[in-house]
């Protein structure tokens, strides 16, 4: 089944260059019907290209694991300042993975005002 519907695209591709050949009218729309899946494939493309960029990967995620391990073994203290440092930086989802761990290591240590609403 899948033979066929390769061997009709390639049977539309010399019809459209017969038709391009023959006269001067019939290539501009020719030619802009194949100019047109040209811009929104790439206009698809950096779309496509731009998404990866804001998934993490899996170094990224090896990393974050590793810095939160790291952070449950400093004093509250001085991990409520690594937590303050990485809202500074933008990385809210690190920050709050981190708050939540703080508070199911130390469940009865009293946050500072400015985090205990973060959620």
């Amino acid at each position: 089944a899948s033979t066929p519907a390769r061997a009709q695209p390639a049977a539309e591709a010399p019809v459209l260059s017969s038709n391009a050949t023959q006269g001067a009218d019939r290539s501009a729309p020719a030619v802009a019907t194949e100019a047109a899946p040209s811009p929104a494939a790439g206009a698809a493309a950096p779309k496509a290209v731009a998404a990866p960029a804001a998934a993490a990967t899996p170094a990224d995620e090896v990393e974050t694991a590793t810095e939160l391990q790291r952070n449950a073994r400093l004093a509250p203290e001085e991990w409520i300042k690594k937590i303050r440092e990485l809202l500074r930086a933008q990385r809210r989802a690190d920050a709050l993975e981190n708050l939540a761990l703080l508070r199911r290591t130390h469940p009865d240590y009293v946050l500072p005002e400015d985090l205990r609403a973060l959620r």
